[in-house]
């Protein structure tokens, strides 16, 4: 697009047409603009953050839709690896999302602990899943593909309670 329009204004200033000029290239700056704010905003969103940044984020996102969080975390999670440090907060992300965008939720608890494996635990009050097809979760489920991964929705409703356990080794 933004070619395009460059083409196009070159060539209404070989014919002297500057208004026309100046018209294309308002539009190619506003379009660059544009391209600079999303291009930053997708950035920002792939930044790596480490789960207890993540745990403010949600903090902070959950603040603001009148939902009261309550975190247990019993992991010293700056010493997990990168790779698991990732996987976590992506799953985090996806889950409160969720709860944010579709769950009507008043309350939701997440709990971080270690047995042989990093178990995630998350549960709120919202209103659940209508039904259990299968295809709850996919990206998450394809996240812990990646990381020898579970995902187990062991209450649908009220309270909805989903758990995910990781394992740590060879993922360093």
């Amino acid at each position: 697009m933004m070619t395009l329009k460059t083409e196009l204004a070159l060539k209404q200033l070989d014919k002297d047409k500057i208004n026309a000029v100046r018209k294309e290239l308002q539009e190619l700056n506003h379009i660059s603009k544009t391209s600079m704010k999303e291009v930053r905003q997708l950035i920002n969103n792939l930044k790596y953050r480490t789960v207890s940044e993540e745990l403010d984020n949600i903090h902070d996102m959950f603040t603001f839709s009148d939902i009261e969080l309550n975190v247990e975390n019993t992991i010293n999670t700056d010493q997990l690896s990168p790779v698991i440090q990732s996987s976590m907060t992506m799953i985090l992300r996806e889950l409160t999302t969720n709860i944010i965008k579709h769950a009507k939720a008043k309350n939701c608890q997440i709990r971080l602990s270690r047995n042989k494996q990093i178990i995630i635990e998350v549960s709120d009050d919202g209103q659940g899943f209508r039904e259990l097809t299968g295809e709850e979760l996919l990206s998450i489920k394809e996240r812990l593909q990646l990381v020898n991964g579970q995902i187990e929705i062991l209450s649908p409703v009220q309270p909805t309670l989903i758990r995910i356990s990781l394992e740590e080794k060879g993922l360093s």
